[in-house]
């Protein structure tokens, strides 16, 4: 569990909102961003098989981000790539689970439009 500045512990590990995100498995299972415009979610790297990460991708003030997807991201049917809320501040949660056989983060959950 990490620290915030307040002191108290955290279970989000904080992104860098970039053009292409980077993320890391070994930040934790659970790892937050604020958008400032629309971006690119990076391919996790030191992902291990049965590995989870949700991801609390949150809307600036302004709104409107979209996030795509990198190529080790993978939908289904039943639940396809999510359209993210768009309104200003809104919270949305995604969240994957690394099917190393295949060497893709599969979607197993999603919840949009929290705030």
């Amino acid at each position: 569990m990490r620290k915030n500045l307040s002191g108290r512990s955290s279970p989000y590990f904080a992104l860098t909102d970039a053009a292409t995100i980077a993320v890391d498995a070994n930040n934790g299972n659970r790892q937050s961003v604020t958008l400032s415009t629309s971006r690119t979610m990076g391919n996790p790297t030191n992902a291990v098989n049965g590995a989870q990460i949700v991801f609390r991708i949150k809307q600036s003030g302004s709104g409107n981000c979209l996030i795509t997807w990198s190529s080790d991201y993978r939908f289904s049917t039943s639940l396809p790539s999510p359209t993210l809320s768009t309104g200003a501040n809104k919270v949305d949660y995604i969240g994957f689970e690394y099917n190393a056989a295949d060497g893709k983060w599969d979607c197993l959950a999603q919840n949009i439009g929290f705030g």
